[in-house]
């Protein structure tokens, strides 16, 4: 009797529900800052691994790619395993691995350690929201859901400042080492909120593993083709035709074989509804508007500014992270008594007010001026993704929900890629065009050129006539091209405003969800 009270005790103790969706949110957490950590502090990468500028631009499309290969089939894993093989001996593997790569000094193993880990990160995010519907009472869904989206924002805003003081402060190697204490908080929660659960025997006797597979290398090839196709010029480079074309062949492929298999992993067919469209729409746009907060702005800093992201990352904490405490339970507030439609058009007008206020940019800006942009931000960030969410779950049957969560994977990882990709290229063309409008009006021998020129070569007299001259002919040059640059954010912040109210557009345009515990009312 007292052996079997022991054992139910310590069988209620390891099947913490809470524990089990703790374990699930640390690891968004960890894949998250991950990522964010290795985006902003790849010059420090590099000089450390002393990799080419060409090897570590590939070490970071290695770095990040192949999570998406492993990403979309997280879901069905986890209905057929439990939590504890996806996050639990995966966790304890990555830990591993990120102590060992700062030591490497192989330039292959460099990479191939790197892909290890992208695969293991693809593991630790997507089966979250379904470890909350499992875990946890319909009442507790809606602010577990605003946690998940709570880890999106906050990491975008607390990792250039994070970055900044783990490489000034400890060294470039802790960008992987403060991984490894998340990591081991997630094992121990998966292991104390879970129990070793039998396989799902019948849906491992129907695994489509030839469409998981398709989807999954097409989604990859994809997210290369993205991310190197700005730095290598999109069609006049044959390796990104090669990957793009791959991908968009092999996703024909996967949707062939799911029209024709038997049991088919996760069906095309369940997108063909209203809702469900729009509200992956939603979410792409959403991907895209969040741009002018995790790129533009820091961007801005770093060129313009010519700050490092220490300098300029407690203004994101203190304006945009810090806010997000509060503005995230104002969502969860508002979609608890009013439609998500309105609470994400709310959401996208915040984004396109702080865009709009933006295009009023001049090189004088500074850290002070961006407070009004980080406040709309800070309430477009806290309000809107918990809503698009919502809206994309409510518009599925709840039996393809798995199945639906792998076509999530696309928002979360191939969208984002795809609107870093569109305005890292729209800001480099902005750029040259403004640079040649301007040029047009620097006319040689021009009296006022000739004055400014003048003007700044007598800041450089003791260096000799001749040298004076060329080092004021080139700080002109600087002076046209940051002014190009300016005008080009300019124009990228128009391009998020016009974006935003597309999103107000496609919002609006969206059924009502039906009455549950994530809808008002």
């Amino acid at each position: 009797m007292i052996d079997g009270a022991l054992g139910d005790i310590a069988r209620q103790r390891r099947a913490n529900p809470y524990a089990a969706v703790g374990a699930a949110l640390a690891g968004c957490f960890l894949a998250s800052y991950h990522t964010r950590f290795f985006g902003i502090g790849l010059p420090d990468l590099r000089g450390g691994f002393g990799l080419s500028v060409d090897e570590a631009s590939w070490l970071s499309t290695v770095a990040n790619a192949p999570q998406i290969l492993t990403a979309p089939a997280v879901p069905w894993l986890v209905m057929v395993f439990g939590i504890r093989p996806i996050l639990m001996w995966p966790g304890l593997a990555y830990a591993l691995l990120v102590t060992l790569i700062p030591f490497t000094t192989d330039l292959a193993q460099l990479f191939a350690l790197h892909a290890v880990t992208a695969l293991l990160l693809g593991l630790f995010v997507p089966a979250t929201l379904l470890v909350i519907v499992r875990n946890l009472s319909p009442a507790l869904w809606l602010p577990a859901f605003a946690l998940y989206a709570f880890r999106l924002a906050f990491t975008l805003n607390t990792g250039p400042w994070m970055t900044g003081y783990l490489v000034q402060t400890w060294g470039w190697r802790w960008l992987y080492w403060v991984d490894v204490p998340i990591a081991l908080l997630m094992v121990g929660l998966a292991w104390y909120g879970s129990m070793p659960q039998r396989p799902n025997l019948d849906m491992l006797a129907r695994a489509d593993w030839g469409g998981m597979l398709l989807f999954g290398l097409s989604l990859t090839l994809v997210y290369v083709g993205l991310d190197q196709g700005n730095r290598l010029d999109w069609h006049n480079s044959g390796t990104i035709a090669a990957m793009l074309g791959g991908g968009a062949a092999l996703m024909a492929c996967f949707v062939v074989h799911e029209a024709t298999t038997p049991a088919p992993w996760a069906n095309p067919k369940i997108l063909a509804r209203r809702n469900t469209i729009l509200g992956l729409a939603t979410g792409v746009v959403f991907s895209f508007v969040t741009v002018s907060n995790s790129l533009l702005v820091p961007s801005f800093m770093i060129g313009i500014g010519q700050l490092r992201p220490e300098q300029f990352g407690w203004f994101l904490v203190v304006w945009v992270a810090l806010p997000l405490g509060v503005t995230i339970w104002l969502g969860v507030l508002l979609l608890r008594r009013f439609d998500f439609r309105f609470v994400m058009i709310a959401g996208f007008a915040s984004f396109a007010a702080g865009s709009l206020w933006a295009t009023h940019l001049t090189n004088e800006w500074r850290m002070v001026d961006f407070i009004p942009i980080a406040a709309f931000q800070a309430v477009g960030l806290g309000i809107t993704f918990t809503a698009v969410m919502i809206g994309n779950f409510t518009s599925v049957k709840p039996e393809v929900a798995s199945a639906f969560a792998a076509y999530i994977q696309i928002l979360r990882l191939v969208a984002v890629e795809f609107g870093i990709a569109v305005m890292s290229t729209f800001l480099r063309i902005r750029e040259q065009t403004h640079s040649n409008l301007i040029g047009l009006h620097v006319a040689r021998g021009d009296a006022d050129i000739a004055q400014a020129i003048a003007a700044r070569a007598a800041m450089f007299q003791a260096d000799g006539v001749a040298y004076a001259k060329a080092r004021a002919t080139a700080r002109l040059a600087a002076i046209v091209q940051r002014e190009a640059n300016v005008l080009a954010y300019i124009d990228g912040f128009s391009l998020t405003f016009v974006v935003a109210l597309f999103g107000i557009i496609v919002a609006a345009a969206m059924l009502p969800a039906p009455k549950g515990p994530l809808t008002s009312g």
